[in-house]
C-alpha cells in the first residue's frame, strides 16, 4: 500500500494530537500505522455503504437501537 498520501503536515498533525492522548511521544512509524489503520476502516465502510444501495443515508444505520427512542426524544 502507497503511503503517498501522507503529507508530512498530516504527519505531524498526528504526532502531535496522538502524543498528547498518549502522554508521551508517539514515533513516526506509530504514526504512519495509525494513518492506515484509518485510511483502511474508511475503505472497508465504503464498500459496506455502497453496498446497501441508494436507500442508505450518508449515515446507513450506524449506532441504531443503542439509545431507545422515547416518543422521538432520545432522552426523556
Amino acid at each position: 500500500m502507497s503511503i503517498a498520501w501522507i503529507t508530512d503536515d498530516l504527519l505531524r498533525y498526528t504526532r502531535e494530537v496522538w502524543s498528547r492522548a498518549y502522554g508521551r511521544e508517539v514515533s513516526e512509524d506509530e504514526a504512519i500505522e495509525m494513518l492506515v489503520n484509518v485510511k483502511r476502516l474508511a475503505e472497508v465502510m465504503l464498500k459496506v455503504a455502497e453496498r446497501k444501495g441508494d436507500d442508505a443515508d450518508e449515515c446507513g444505520d450506524m449506532g441504531a437501537g443503542v439509545i431507545p427512542r422515547t416518543e422521538g426524544r432520545l432522552l426523556d
